[in-house]
């Protein structure tokens, strides 16, 4: 009998510490899922200007006579390599490196664009030397 009761006793107090673990560690959980939303919603951001860049390009293209004017959110992280006929779009979120590369079926104005000092930038393309190559300027 003495037996039983010991093992009820050591399993009971195996569930309470358990229970107050659980409940010591409950909080740092919503943290770990706020920093997962957080590095989502960043990514989604980059996406965001990876997609209105190529929508630009896209549409001048279709348009060579027009010249796209807009404003854009840029981000300190972000890298730019404009050469040939693509865009090398490079960034970094904590310790993660990400690239996307747009290629397209005309050529573009060699450019760099290494640290972005602002988050805002005038974005202007357009066709240059008739038509035979495309201007992406990133302004202030």
């Amino acid at each position: 009998m003495t037996n039983l009761l010991e093992k009820s006793l050591i399993t009971g107090f195996g569930i309470f510490v358990l229970i107050i673990f659980i409940i010591l560690i409950a909080p740092f959980f919503n943290q770990i899922e706020e920093y997962k939303e957080d590095d989502k919603e960043d990514i989604d951001n980059y996406i965001d200007f990876v997609e209105r860049l190529d929508n630009a390009i896209l549409s001048v293209i279709e348009n060579p006579d027009n010249t796209y004017k807009d404003t854009i959110h840029c981000y300190e992280t972000l890298d730019l390599l404009i050469e040939g006929n693509q865009i090398k779009i490079y960034f970094k979120l904590e310790d993660d490196h990400y690239y996307k590369i747009l290629e397209y079926n005309c050529y573009f104005c060699n450019y760099t664009y290494d640290t972005f000092a602002s988050e805002v930038y005038s974005l202007e393309i357009l066709f240059i030397n008739n038509n035979s190559f495309i201007d992406v300027v990133f302004s202030l």
